[in-house]
């Protein structure tokens, strides 16, 4: 079962753990959704809709982004300041 990450736990990681958070995530959900078609293939309905409803509501990934997003825009924010601070130097 996949585990959702907490915030305080995305603020910690880096870029490259974001990065790598994030494709275990996707990775994680692709298992589920191919267990959820095995049961739709085997007529187990229940757990196929189980499978699929418990992707849908798991934003993980979504806040993975935003998170890694977040600090992209940080970084390049530093070292623009920095690039001018240098020029003006």
């Amino acid at each position: 079962m996949m585990k959702e990450v907490e915030e305080k736990e995305l603020n910690k990681l880096s870029i490259d753990s974001l990065t790598h958070l994030y494709m275990d995530t996707i990775h994680e959900q692709n298992i589920k959704l191919i267990e959820g078609i095995e049961f739709l293939v085997e007529e187990n309905f229940e757990e196929f809709q189980n499978n699929l409803n418990y992707v849908i509501k798991s934003d993980s990934e979504v806040r993975i982004k935003k998170k890694f997003e977040s600090k992209i825009f940080k970084s390049k924010l530093m070292f623009s300041k920095a690039d001018r601070l240098k020029l003006f130097a």
